[in-house]
């Protein structure tokens, strides 16, 4: 007879191994060796989950149409409610563009329903969902036209699916910068300045132009803001072969007013050191406007 652990076991599959002991106890529907039925009294029954119990959520817009009836978890994360509106295809944006409301509040992505609805509150929660429009309207960009790049990394890096256009974390620099568009490699897509050095000089970045918009008109007399980065400032003097020099780091994340304008997408800045005419010029990339609507860099994390 083969030795077993103490707990109950069914008589058929082993009834041929014991068929030679006699003291079996019938115990409802199963057989206990004599040995074994000690144990039996402090053997706990299995614990199985209980499933969780799913509220009912409402989705809206804000003029009051119906966009979705969910059922949630309580502990759900309203990022995990974006994702689920995202996959049912009720919302095509991505999710840093869309917002849940709770009557005027903004609801975060890592807050749960628990946290701002109490159980047992009566009606089904409802949100507002709104979409964030990062650009007023479509346009079909020219070679020559300026465009800044959407400032969220991570809404770029889901643009690019689909494309022939590998995502390269050397675009973190070009987050939220304004380019002159290089190239038009096809319909709906544009060809920026590679910032990669190595392939800078022949192979432009191609982005979709659902990630571009009109970019900032400067003018002479605007006053606007250097990049804090000196990489990124280094790698916008390589698209035009400009050099960089060591008092630029003064300047870097500073104010100054435009003193000219080229046709070539340069501005001419006030010179640390009073040379060069008092000017020292850059590349739009290099410089945005004080005054515009202000959105924070996102970079991509790996």
């Amino acid at each position: 007879l083969k030795p077993f652990w103490p707990q109950a076991v069914n008589a058929r599959a082993i009834l041929a191994q014991a068929s030679s002991l006699q003291d079996t106890r019938d115990m409802g529907g199963t057989f206990c060796l004599p040995w074994i039925c000690p144990f039996l009294k402090h053997a706990a029954p299995p614990e199985s989950a209980a499933p969780k119990e799913l509220v009912e959520l409402k989705i809206r817009t804000l003029a009051g149409e119906d966009i979705a009836t969910l059922g949630v978890p309580a502990d759900c994360t309203f990022a995990a409610v974006k994702a689920e509106l995202r996959a049912s295809g009720r919302a095509s944006l991505p999710s840093s563009r869309l917002r849940l409301l709770l009557g005027h509040r903004v609801l975060t992505d890592g807050q749960r329903l628990s946290d701002v609805v109490a159980p047992g509150d009566g009606a089904p929660p409802e949100l507002v969902l709104m979409r964030i429009q990062w650009k007023s309207e479509d346009v079909d960009f020219k070679v020559g036209d300026l465009v800044q790049l959407h400032y969220d990394g991570n809404t770029v890096f889901e643009s690019l699916a689909g494309t022939d256009q590998p995502w390269l974390e050397a675009m973190n620099e070009m987050l939220g910068r304004t380019f002159y568009v290089r190239s038009k490699p096809g319909p709906g897509l544009v060809g920026l300045p590679n910032p990669d050095a190595a392939q800078r000089a022949w192979q432009d970045v191609v982005f979709p132009e659902s990630v571009v918009r009109a970019g900032e008109e400067l003018a002479k007399g605007d006053i606007v803001r250097m990049l804090a980065s000196e990489e990124a400032v280094k790698r916008s003097f390589e698209t035009v072969n400009y050099v960089w020099h060591f008092l630029m780091r003064g300047m870097l994340g500073q104010e100054f007013p435009i003193l000219e304008m080229t046709s070539q997408g340069i501005v001419a800045l006030p010179s640390p050191d009073g040379s060069q005419g008092g000017r020292w010029y850059f590349p739009v990339s290099c410089v945005s406007r004080v005054g515009a609507d202000f959105e924070a860099v996102v970079p991509r994390q790996k």
